[in-house]
Parts: structure tokens; C-alpha cells; sequence
């Protein structure tokens, strides 16, 4: 045969020769599907925002949105949309109706918890932090962020701690090293008890 296939519809498939396009590369002869369905806008919206452009996507991402509000997918995309944009506000109240599912959610607790730390949440966040590594276990991200929460809580023995936690899971973090000492730096030795 020549390569030609048919889906279910009668729809005509061409399989690539060439051997410069990864195998194997499936060439629609017709559309495959209609514009205007929630997860064409979603799936469109998405490919803007990964390649750098979220304010390109933004209109996709809030049709999609606004035709599925409870898709968890079509949320996250939009506060990572948000998020890129500098729009933290509206990350948090796009991504806070699926807060219970970032516990087992890695990138979605990330994303959500970063946006509270952003907008000066930052009991929300480390909550938030705390709950998913209840979840995850020894997540590097996650005890970085969370770190980075009880730092800017004032918790900074807390912080060290969290951050060594890290360090054992994964020693090649330069960046958390340098925290450790400078938040070590800053923390005065105990002082013996006054009688």
C-alpha cells in the first residue's frame, strides 16, 4: 500500500517517508476537528504559552476556561498564563478552586503556592507546601518553596532545616547552599539564660 490510511470516519491519513521527521508522522489529508470546542481553544492556548507567548494565549485559555470551569487542566494553564503575565491575583482565583487537589497535584501546588508567597500569602503557601509534601514525600521543589515561606515568615531555623532536608534528597543545589549561609549569617548564636 501506499501508506494511506482511513480513520473511522472515512477521514484520509498519510504516514511520512521522510526520514528527517520522527517516526512515526501522521499527515491528516482533511481537519481532524471543528474550532470553537473548549479543548481546541485549550489546546491551542497552551501551545502559545509554551512557546513563550502568554499573552498570546490568554484569550484561548479564559474561552476554555469559561466553557469548563471545573477542568483542573484548563485552570492551571490559565494561572501559569497568569503567572507569566504577572497577573498574581488572578492566578490565586483561577487556581484556589482546586486548592484540596494540589496536595496531590506536584505542579499545581507549586504553581499555587508560589502565587500566594507573590501576593504576600505566605501562611497560605507554606500550608499549602506542607500538605503536598504530605503527598509527594522528599520533593526538592517543594521543600525549597516551602523553605523560602517560613524565611520570609521570620522562621529561619525552620527554613535551614527545610532547606538541608533538600540537600540530602538532592546535594547539587548551589543556589540553596548559599541560603543556608546567609540566612545563618543572620541568625545570632544562642545566648546563654539570664538568672
Amino acid at each position: 500500500e501506499s501508506g494511506k490510511v482511513l480513520d473511522r470516519q472515512g477521514r484520509d491519513f498519510q504516514i511520512a517517508a521522510a526520514a528527517s521527521l520522527p517516526r512515526p508522522w501522521i499527515n491528516s489529508q482533511s481537519p481532524i476537528v471543528q474550532g470553537g470546542q473548549p479543548a481546541i481553544d485549550h489546546i491551542l492556548g497552551r501551545q502559545r504559552l509554551n512557546l513563550g507567548d502568554p499573552a498570546g494565549a490568554l484569550p484561548r485559555l479564559e474561552k476554555a476556561r469559561a466553557a469548563a470551569p471545573r477542568k483542573r487542566e484548563y485552570a492551571f494553564d490559565l494561572g501559569r498564563a497568569f503567572f507569566a503575565l504577572d497577573r498574581m491575583s488572578d492566578a490565586r482565583a483561577v487556581l484556589q478552586p482546586f486548592a484540596e487537589a494540589a496536595k496531590s497535584d506536584l505542579e499545581l501546588a507549586l504553581l499555587l503556592g508560589r502565587a500566594e508567597m507573590a501576593l504576600g500569602r505566605l501562611d497560605e503557601a507554606a500550608a499549602l507546601f506542607r500538605a503536598a509534601l504530605g503527598s509527594f514525600g522528599l520533593s526538592t521543589p517543594l521543600l525549597n518553596e516551602l523553605g523560602e515561606a517560613q524565611a520570609r515568615l521570620g522562621l529561619k531555623a525552620e527554613a535551614i532545616a527545610t532547606w538541608k532536608k533538600s540537600l540530602e534528597a538532592d546535594p547539587n543545589q548551589p543556589a540553596i547552599r548559599e541560603k543556608i549561609a546567609a540566612l545563618e549569617k543572620r541568625t545570632p548564636a544562642a545566648s546563654p539564660a539570664v538568672r
